[in-house]
């Protein structure tokens, strides 16, 4: 017991530390990140540099926030690199290569590939973007109006080439890292159904399961321009507007109770 509650301090302790740098790291802040008391922290350990020692990171004791930034540099340059060779073909040379940096400079940060690729994932400012589709304005009842401006959210992904990259990654390496495809379907998917649902599921036919017809709303923007943007199709290509119209109308006539005519 004792052993998986000091894991847990370890693992609080070194994150925050990454993110805001020693000096700004307080115990009270571990104990939140741990989720457990600050007094339970001081009976294993009687300061932070106990803890660093216990993690065998003393070199974190030097971070600081300008540190935190090249971190995030790192990252920015490694969502590049995934995003363009996979997971599998990129090693940690290569990023380092076009940082102009050693791997020993990325190793200061991330112990392995797999942390480098989880914590550009989880903490890439593309992603949290993307998780913003689901602040949607529930006090507006122009249904039309929100069903537009998920849709044009949605559109504009495919857009930004970083964002872009991340969904490729995302797509190709949720078999191998399950807890990206997880992440991204309750953040984003996720967020999206239940702030919809909690609007339009007093709309909708008793007939129409709400929360599915909000994700094959959103299935079915997402897999066209997919197919548009990210596959070379010599089909016709539809502009935005034309795409989120008749997504929208069509999800009206099928799902909702009145005539949108």
């Amino acid at each position: 017991m004792n052993y998986s509650i000091k894991q847990i301090i370890k693992k609080a302790a070194e994150k925050l530390i990454l993110q805001k740098g020693f000096r700004d790291t307080t115990i009270k802040e571990i104990s939140r990140g741990a989720k457990i008391s600050v007094g339970t922290i001081y009976r294993y350990y009687k300061s932070k540099e106990e803890i660093l020692n216990d993690i065998g990171r003393m070199d974190l004791k030097d971070v600081s926030y300008s540190q935190d930034n090249k971190r995030k540099e790192i990252m920015d340059v490694a969502l590049d690199v995934f995003g363009t060779k996979g997971y599998t073909r990129t090693n940690m040379e290569d990023i380092a290569n076009k940082m102009g940096m050693s791997k020993a400079f990325i190793y200061q940060y991330f112990n392995n590939k797999d942390e480098l690729f989880l914590s550009t994932i989880r903490e890439s400012s593309q992603i949290q973007t993307i998780f913003n589709l689901s602040k949607v304005n529930k006090e507006s009842i122009n249904i039309e109006e929100i069903l537009t401006k998920i849709g044009m959210k949605i559109l504009s992904i495919f857009k930004n080439p970083q964002k872009l990259k991340l969904m490729r990654i995302i797509i190709a390496e949720t078999p191998n890292f399950p807890e990206i495809g997880e992440l991204f379907f309750c953040q984003v998917v996720g967020r999206v159904t239940e702030a919809l649902n909690e609007i339009l599921r007093s709309h909708a036919s008793s007939d129409i399961d709400p929360v599915l017809s909000i994700r094959l709303f959103i299935g079915a923007i997402w897999s066209l321009v997919f197919l548009q943007e990210m596959l070379p199709l010599d089909d016709r290509n539809y502009d935005d507007e034309t795409i989120v119209k008749n997504a929208v109308k069509i999800f009206q006539r099928g799902t909702l109770k009145y005539d949108t005519d």
